[in-house]
């Protein structure tokens, strides 16, 4: 499964299930900041309250495109926040091409 490489940088909202707030940069350099909720994006409980933040993760994806010229692909999340252009270098498990 193809992924993005991103940081959750903190705990967001302690509403139940709790919420973290998620960062990665896109190709132009912009950084986009989601928040969502905490057991969406980890299961083994990593992400918690009191937990040493930013944490690394593995954000499953679908490619739509990559153009190999600019080295960027236009990727969707699997838990559906929008369609992203973000460097190839942040992606992992590519398929071959």
């Amino acid at each position: 499964m193809t992924y993005l490489k991103a940081e959750v940088v903190r705990w967001a909202d302690d509403s139940f299930p709790g919420f973290v707030e998620i960062e990665f940069r896109q190709a132009d350099d912009s950084t986009v900041r989601l928040v969502e909720k905490a057991p969406v994006l980890d299961c083994e409980d990593r992400l918690t309250y009191d937990a040493a933040y930013p944490v690394t993760l593995e954000l499953g994806c679908d490619i739509a495109h990559i153009d190999t010229d600019r080295r960027v692909a236009a990727i969707e999340l699997h838990w559906d926040m929008g369609v992203f252009d973000v460097p190839i270098d942040l992606l992992g498990d590519l398929p071959d091409a």
